[in-house]
């Protein structure tokens, strides 16, 4: 899905969750996990030169309901102002 509020300010800020509703990654089971890397590839194949890079919430955070998601964004990650953002977000970059 796109994220409603992207921390790219466009359309490539993807996010990807579960079905069943899940608190953290460990809770996943074998069928979810697979489904999981079909999105990797799947991003792989929607982000230009196929260069992409993740970041996993599973925590509150104040945020929301608590639940395990994935952000994806385009290219690397190397942008220190990108990197201070999802730092403050909790998505850990270190």
């Amino acid at each position: 899905m796109v994220n409603i509020s992207p921390y790219t300010w466009d359309d490539y800020h993807i996010m990807a969750t579960p079905v069943k509703h899940k608190k953290f990654f460990y809770e996943l089971e074998v069928e979810e996990l697979l489904e999981l890397k079909k999105v990797h590839e799947f991003v792989r194949d929607y982000y230009p030169n196929g260069e992409y890079f993740s970041a996993t919430r599973e925590t509150f955070w104040n945020r929301s309901v608590e639940h395990y998601h994935t952000h994806f964004f385009p290219g690397k990650l190397s942008d220190s102002k990108m990197i201070q953002m999802l730092d403050e977000q909790g998505l850990v970059t270190k």
